[in-house]
């Protein structure tokens, strides 16, 4: 089994955080050029996972669910806004992945 690259998609401060862990992105300012972005990145054989990390339009996401939905590679992970203020209290999911953020971090 051959090894794949883990790359992100997002808001600056994202891309850089997952940086940090060696992990290379695309900063994003505004999501209008996403899909154009990602038609790009997903030609790239050697990558088997995409974290995205931006607030999507409602087609961006339809986009992104047929994506998924008919293929297997590469892996797409939509992330939350970790930096939203009451997210913690919205989802249990989104409370989950802060919980593991703050226990890297400390």
């Amino acid at each position: 089994m051959s090894e794949k690259d883990i790359y992100i998609i997002g808001d600056p401060e994202i891309v850089r955080l997952f940086g940090l862990l060696g992990i290379e992105g695309t900063e994003l300012e505004n999501p209008k050029n996403f899909i154009k972005i990602f038609n790009e990145i997903i030609k790239d054989k050697s990558i088997g996972m995409i974290f995205i990390a931006l607030d999507l339009s409602t087609d961006e996401i339809n986009f992104l669910m047929d994506f998924k939905l008919n293929n297997l590679s590469p892996l797409i992970v939509y992330l939350p806004n970790i930096f939203e203020t009451e997210i913690d209290k919205t989802d249990i999911f989104y409370r989950n992945i802060l919980d593991s953020i703050y226990k890297i971090i400390r």
